[in-house]
């Protein structure tokens, strides 16, 4: 049995298509019963994560931060109270390196083998089985994650040990973000300047300029402009995912004697940048 933990924007799509892969063979778990009965037309539903550690052979942690990871491995029924022996976890969310290491050298005492295995691709790539796994673990690891992780990721990078794939995750987040807010900008500068953003969306398409994410939050915003409320939630909430994953590449930065000067930079002023309406 392989198990799914986390079915938000990304996890629902990941988790479908693992289903969708395995039929019968797929139980999933997440705090909202409405996401888990999303689901229930391909996958089975766990009580908790405790329940999946007995039951399953390989299970997918793809929550939103470092203390929701914890939760889910440490908590009241956590995955590690009675997990199986030879449990291979895959920690999918971006979480800081001591954290992942501390969680990992718990694990093994559980005789579980946790490894980490960033994502990246988004939404609508998880639901076409085309993401990008960054891996970090001991030789042989991608092997074991093969029949988890293959179904949802075609592109797996084997970064080296425990705490090399969250270390390619950070560097990939820092760049998906200034991106992301300097794509904001020139189109801001385009609008008041008084050409039509959306030929600069065009010559920006030409040139190579415009990233995929890039030109999928620009169409968002305009998207969701017409609603302010859902507009400012919607930029609230990447604006704190930003925060957290920007924060860690800062961590990991520090520890290794790296000046982000543009990551710092980025770090400070993305919420101010995106959650104006006027763009």
């Amino acid at each position: 049995m392989l198990g799914f933990i986390g079915l938000g924007m990304i996890g629902r799509p990941m988790a479908r298509r693992l289903a969708e892969m395995n039929p019968d063979a797929v139980t999933v778990f997440d705090v909202s019963a409405d996401a888990c009965a999303a689901l229930s037309d391909v996958a089975l539903t766990a009580d908790s994560p405790q329940a999946m550690g007995r039951d399953c052979t390989h299970v997918a942690i793809c929550v939103r931060d470092d203390d929701d990871v914890h939760s889910v491995l440490f908590g009241d029924a956590g995955l590690l109270q009675s997990a199986r022996s030879g449990l291979v976890v895959a920690v999918h969310s971006t979480i800081g390196l001591d954290n992942l290491l501390s969680f990992a050298a718990e694990a093994r005492k559980h005789d579980v083998e946790l490894v980490d295995a960033a994502v990246t691709g988004g939404p609508q790539v998880a639901a076409q089985g085309q993401l990008t796994a960054m891996i970090g673990g001991a030789d042989g690891v991608v092997d074991r994650l093969r029949p988890l992780i293959g179904a949802y990721c075609t592109n797996l990078i084997h970064a080296g040990l425990l705490g090399a794939g969250m270390k390619l995750k950070v560097a990939n987040n820092l760049v998906t973000y200034t991106q992301l807010a300097i794509g904001v900008e020139a189109a801001r500068l385009a609008l008041r300047s008084g050409v039509d953003p959306e030929q600069l969306v065009a010559v920006m398409k030409a040139n190579g300029n415009l990233t995929p994410a890039m030109g999928a939050y620009l169409a968002g915003r305009k998207a969701l402009a017409a609603n302010p409320e859902n507009f400012v939630n919607f930029q609230k909430g990447l604006a704190n995912l930003a925060e957290k994953d920007l924060d860690h590449a800062l961590e990991t930065a520090a520890a290794c004697g790296v000046d982000l000067t543009m990551g710092h930079q980025t770090r400070v002023l993305f919420r101010d940048i995106i959650e104006r309406i006027d763009l």
